[in-house]
């Protein structure tokens, strides 16, 4: 199995063939950020994320969010009201027997 160092360098080797020389840190910095947002705005693509609209989609994360949050609070008050109403069962069980 290579090692990531092994991997690297040969991609180093079959891919781009040149020395550090050839390019100056700047580029290097420009060539990097370049393809990182590239890959980025791909990733989110992939996703389903309009990256021509950021607020559009600002807007459905948004909403996304408060729906979680709603969900999560019903969901709660539910496992609470069914909770409650085995409680006031099992007391009016307990309280109906003692009679």
């Amino acid at each position: 199995m290579p090692v990531f160092g092994d991997v690297i360098n040969g991609i180093k080797q079959s891919k781009w063939d040149f020395k550090e020389s050839d390019l100056t840190e700047d580029q290097l910095r420009k060539v990097a950020r370049e393809s990182g947002a590239e890959g980025a705005r791909e990733v989110l693509r992939t996703l389903g994320v309009d990256v021509d609209q950021p607020l559009e989609a600002q807007k459905d994360m948004h909403f996304l969010r408060d729906l979680r949050k709603g969900t999560l609070s019903v969901k709660g008050k539910i496992i609470n009201t069914v909770i409650g109403a085995l409680a006031l069962a099992g007391l009016y069980r307990i309280l109906s027997g003692l009679r």
